[in-house]
């Protein structure tokens, strides 16, 4: 409603009443009363332009009222609205925990909706919203490798952007991998075992020795290939190495991989007495100590440990044996890739 245009032309009909009545009747002299109070002798004209000024200013009141309600409404909206932009980014922040209460029914209705979901857009999304552009971005932006500060979003440690903002720290040199190592409750399990990897590739025994616990099959690995390795060499006693592997639960497969990483750095005495120690710990690396064996040349040693053994037992490496007593046109290598395939 438009009030000014409103109250000119009201107060425009009531002159041109009131002139209308002075002068064109009688115009009387009158005096109203109501409920037995009298008003003033007062021209019929002021009292005809008295009556309509009430009742524009009823008017006026009305519609104010309903206007302020309205305006009420709208302002719900907008707070909801406001809200629910809110919402809808930390459901693209996959933030947890959210709860927000709405006022009005439509937004109540799709708000419990984002406030359990977790969005993901395309990246050449635009909205009209620049807070929600803004995450886009930063999400965006934390997926291409980037580092961004995160705090202005309260997210908690475990949110998959953390992590990946975390990683992306560590990879661009920004996030010390003994800040990592030393404050593990801090960071999640992949990025330990990235920083890990990492540290192990030119650090000394004592200090891996000091992450231990956080030996990996892979890890392990990666160790075995630095002894007597032209580039950062690492010597480890026998002792060490098995207490390396009492750390983790290898398969058959996995030791005979292990023999043969080992096969290309560490001298041979060595070898054969680090995998006779393995399989006097545990039975299942004796295939990786006739694997070595073998592949040493050791022909002798190796049939004491089959002669001991069950006919059913190491049936491959019996048949190895076969084929080397007719040629020795057969490495030790083919049984390996029979049986880490």
């Amino acid at each position: 409603m438009y009030f000014k245009r409103y109250s000119i032309a009201i107060l425009l009909f009531i002159l041109i009443v009131s002139f209308y009545i002075a002068y064109n009747t009688a115009n009387p002299i009158v005096s109203v009363g109501i409920y037995g109070f009298s008003g003033p002798h007062m021209p019929l004209a002021y009292y005809s332009a008295g009556v309509m000024l009430v009742m524009y200013i009823a008017t006026i009141f009305h519609f104010s009222f309903y206007n302020f309600l309205k305006n009420r409404d709208i302002a719900k909206y907008k707070k909801d609205f406001d809200k629910f932009a809110r919402s809808f980014g930390d459901a693209l922040l996959a933030k947890e925990n959210r709860s927000n209460t709405y006022k009005t029914e439509p937004y109540k209705a799709v708000g419990s909706i984002v406030d359990n979901a977790t969005i993901s857009l395309s990246d050449d999304f635009q909205s009209n919203s620049e807070e929600l552009n803004e995450i886009l971005s930063v999400i965006n932006r934390i997926h291409n490798g980037e580092i961004v500060e995160l705090k202005k979003y309260n997210l908690s440690q475990d949110s998959e952007l953390v992590q990946l903002n975390n990683i992306n720290s560590y990879k661009n040199g920004s996030l010390d991998v003994e800040e990592i190592l030393n404050k593990q409750d801090k960071y999640t399990k992949e990025l330990i075992e990235l920083a890990f990897m990492g540290y192990i590739v030119d650090a000394p025994l004592y200090a891996i020795e000091k992450y231990k616990e956080l030996m990996s099959k892979k890890s392990l690995l990666k160790i075995l290939t630095r002894i007597n390795s032209d580039e950062n060499r690492l010597e480890i006693p026998n002792e060490t190495i098995v207490s390396f592997f009492s750390l983790l639960e290898l398969n058959e497969e996995e030791f005979l991989q292990n023999s043969a990483a080992l096969s290309k750095s560490m001298i041979p005495d060595q070898r054969v007495k680090l995998f006779e120690m393995l399989s006097e710990s545990n039975e299942i690396a004796t295939a990786a100590y006739l694997y070595t064996l073998f592949d040493l040349e050791m022909i002798d040693k190796a049939d004491e440990i089959l002669e001991s053994s069950s006919e059913n037992d190491f049936v491959h490496f019996r048949a190895y044996r076969t084929l080397r007593e007719n040629t020795n046109k057969f490495s030790i290598d083919i049984f390996l890739k029979h049986k880490c395939d």
